[in-house]
């Protein structure tokens, strides 16, 4: 990730907006580690189940948001929104890519933070 991009994980708000409960904020970083919504987002586009990669994908998108994993969160507002009603599935599919790297680099650092 080059330095302009915005970080994956905005520490200070996530904190902010757990009502710096760092152990509750931490428990639900680690929950996201082993969470099973992205997986079934990908396995949705795959079988062209537009419906439930989008549910999958706005799920994702209030998840992220409240753990302030802006890099994913950014990804994921241009893809709900292109996969909203299948507006836009040509997008939607070129965004996957990005969307996968940005959910591998939220992984990352999730995993660095070592708790």
């Amino acid at each position: 990730m080059s330095h302009s991009e915005k970080a994956v994980l905005d520490y200070a708000d996530g904190l902010k907006r757990f009502s710096n409960m760092e152990m509750l904020y931490h428990k639900h970083l680690k929950k996201f580690l082993t969470d099973t919504t992205y997986q079934q987002l990908v396995d949705a586009m795959q079988q062209q189940d537009y419906e439930t990669a989008f549910r999958q994908a706005h799920t994702l998108k209030g998840v992220t948001g409240n753990l302030s994993l802006v890099g994913f969160y950014d990804k994921l507002i241009p893809f709900v929104e292109a996969l909203r009603d299948e507006a836009d599935l040509v997008q939607a599919k070129a965004i996957l890519p990005e969307l996968e790297e940005a959910y591998q680099a939220a992984i990352c650092e999730i995993e660095e933070l070592g708790f």
